[in-house]
């Protein structure tokens, strides 16, 4: 039950507010030499459901009549969690069955593999090795990083004509790109062995980057900052900081986090004078900056 309900929770939090976004069911036989595919035509793929194992009898039973393979009903632990793993925030993704079949779980079982998944609304970029990745939002616009790989997960994304394997090899560099990259509104990361490391040997990888991209607005002490929306959206404020970073001068870099819901609640717009006063003080003497990333709802 705890595991459905946090399958269930992620889809709440990751589609937007009013979006309606329909699910993609793919069934691939359970033999060793099938691969199942996931795709997105525009956005990333998100899984909602995935089992591996048998739950009825007629599902890839063809020529099984005659065995009892068909009715040992029975699903491996852990399948979502997998799949998640390596597919959520992909455009495509391949999975080759040897790659997550159990050979001591479900034994004496036909099995099969079946998902369902939503392409979510978020941007999508790839750098192939030894090129720049570039995700960007534009100007007035702050990135957040939903997902990040490095290696690869299909045969064809930077392939260089060459016929490679099915094969999954790959590293979630997440913290790495959201360290670089999130709160700016663009950023060039160099999709190298030397940055990330070599997850695929000698097959080529890719660094592959799920984002979206928030508003943000930013103001010093004792001016007025201004958050705007659309007249039928209401304001979500994301993350909001005070204070300073500034490497050059000792004893600067004291920013903190504030909150702005009491202040900033349900509408469309927001504005209020900067001050110690309403936010606090962590650099005493120093002029400070409140920095907001937000976003727009439809109500």
């Amino acid at each position: 039950m705890i595991r459905l309900i946090t399958i269930l929770c992620l889809v709440c939090v990751l589609l937007p507010k009013g979006s309606l976004v329909e699910s993609v069911y793919t069934l691939t036989c359970g033999e060793p030499e099938n691969v199942h595919r996931m795709t997105c035509e525009t956005g990333v793929i998100v899984i909602f459901e995935a089992k591996y194992g048998r739950s009825n009898k007629d599902t890839c039973s063809e020529g099984k009549e005659n065995t009892d393979d068909w009715k040992n009903w029975c699903l491996q632990q852990d399948t979502y969690f997998t799949l998640s793993d390596r597919c959520n925030g992909r455009q495509v993704c391949e999975i080759p069955i040897k790659s997550i079949d159990d050979p001591n779980s479900c034994k004496f079982t036909s099995k099969y593999l079946e998902t369902r998944h939503f392409c979510l609304p978020y941007l999508h970029t790839v750098g192939c090795e030894n090129s720049t990745a570039t995700v960007n939002c534009g100007e007035g616009n702050a990135i957040q990083i939903y997902r990040a790989y490095y290696g690869r997960a299909d045969i064809q994304t930077c392939s260089n004509g060459e016929k490679l394997p099915h094969l999954y090899c790959g590293e979630d560099v997440k913290k790495k790109l959201s360290a670089s990259c999130e709160g700016k509104d663009s950023c060039a990361v160099a999709a190298r062995d030397s940055v990330f490391g070599d997850p695929c040997a000698t097959f080529p990888n890719y660094l592959e980057v799920a984002y979206r991209c928030q508003k943000y607005a930013v103001a010093h002490e004792g001016s007025t900052i201004h958050l705007t929306c659309d007249k039928r959206e209401s304001i979500w404020i994301y993350k909001a900081t005070y204070g300073r970073k500034d490497t050059k001068d000792s004893g600067t870099n004291c920013k903190k986090k504030v909150s702005l819901h009491s202040i900033c609640r349900y509408g469309s717009t927001c504005e209020f004078v900067v001050s110690n006063k309403l936010l606090g003080d962590p650099c005493v003497g120093y002029l400070k900056w409140l920095t907001v990333i937000y976003e727009c709802f439809e109500d």
